[in-house]
């Protein structure tokens, strides 16, 4: 009987090996999957990010009074709402 209990548990054990082994296999392989598509996802990301910047590289290379106009605007409505806030929390 205690043979019998010993020789199921050597199988269990091996057969947990065996899984083991595969759930590790499949693990790596999804690793790896996850790797190259972030890898992707990336380069594309690299991709769209180089390309807005030479679009917006040759559209202030273009009209550039435009772009400083723009961006002479932006600071003072960002400047504006900076300091009516600082000005409220002073009473």
């Amino acid at each position: 009987m205690q043979n019998e209990t010993v020789e199921t548990m050597q199988e269990n054990l091996e057969d947990l090996k065996n899984a083991s082994t595969e759930w590790k296999a499949k693990a790596k392989a999804a690793g790896i999957a996850a790797k190259e598509a972030a890898k992707a996802g990336y380069q594309e990301i690299q991709q769209k990010t180089v390309a807005c910047s030479k679009a917006s590289d040759k559209a202030i290379r273009e009209n550039p009074y435009v772009a400083l106009g723009c961006a002479f605007g932006a600071g003072l409505i960002l400047g504006v709402f900076l300091t009516r806030d600082r000005e409220g929390d002073e009473d």
